[in-house]
């Protein structure tokens, strides 16, 4: 598509993916056409002419919590600040299935960078088989932007210990 959605910073990351020494390292055939007229350059948005197709549904992520519910935990997170998706519309789809809420919206913290004390990482709610939490002050590239946060909420979450 040869453009960029305005909540991204990916200029390094395409640069970096179609760097012909990447592409080496990541053991792409040297006699795939590459360039900015081809399907092959990465991109990091796609258009309809390429090979992989995108199709956004009504639900968003709704639907795979509906489909495996009771089989998995589930974390969803959210940047407090994506304009791109909102942390309110995760919350209404949310909020739409009538989950029970186990516990309330609590902050959470995390070690400052200087490892001197601690700094608001975002909050969490937690349902029956689902935590929803943010990150705060993340918007749609929340690891990337706060990725000691969301490194924290994950990890902690994965691992079954407190966030």
């Amino acid at each position: 598509m040869n453009e960029l959605p305005p909540c991204t910073f990916g200029t390094p990351i395409i640069e970096y993916l179609n760097d012909p020494k990447t592409m080496k390292a990541l053991n792409i055939p040297d006699d795939i056409p590459r360039g900015p007229d081809t399907t092959y350059q990465w991109d990091l948005c796609r258009s309809e002419k390429d090979l992989f197709y995108y199709t956004p549904g009504h639900q968003a992520s709704q639907w795979i919590y509906e489909a495996l519910k009771g089989k998995y935990r589930f974390l969803k997170y959210s940047g407090d600040i994506d304009a791109a998706v909102p942390t309110t519309g995760t919350k209404m789809w949310i909020d739409s299935m009538n989950l029970d809420i186990l516990e309330d919206w609590r902050p959470y913290l995390v070690e400052n960078e200087s490892g001197e004390g601690q700094t608001m990482g975002g909050y969490i709610r937690e349902y029956r088989g689902l935590t929803l939490g943010t990150i705060h002050g993340a918007g749609h590239m929340a690891p990337q932007f706060k990725p000691m946060e969301t490194y924290h909420l994950i990890f902690n979450w994965l691992f079954e210990k407190p966030i």
